[in-house]
């Protein structure tokens, strides 16, 4: 079971559909781990991976969720690194993430 969707919106992915494999995580953080290295959607199209960043603030641990193919992001915070884990894990899982619309960056060298 995929636990990627196609969001609105989400231009045309050049990648090369790679995947990087980690199998040690995979069972519990199956959609993490899928979100942020698998190069193809549940429906077979080609996209760009995510990429996830986890930081601390105020207290909480955090974690930025930027889908790079669908040019949206997600925040999520908890009071332990293990409960933003599960945390991130449910919200993929559960497809609740509050996505937010990321600004666009001016490209390098234009």
């Amino acid at each position: 079971m995929s636990y990627l969707q196609r969001r609105d919106k989400a231009p045309k992915s050049t990648g090369n559909g790679a995947v990087v494999g980690d199998g040690s995580i995979s069972g519990d953080f199956a959609a993490t781990a899928e979100f942020v290295s698998c190069g193809n959607c549940g429906d077979g199209t080609i996209r760009v991976p995510g990429t996830l960043l986890f930081c601390t603030g105020e207290g909480r641990w955090r974690a930025w969720l930027n889908d790079r193919d669908g040019e949206v992001a997600a925040w999520v915070s908890a009071e332990t690194l293990a409960g933003l884990l599960e945390a991130v894990e449910a919200g993929l899982r559960n497809q609740t993430l509050e996505w937010r619309a990321v600004a666009k960056r001016p490209q390098r060298g234009k």
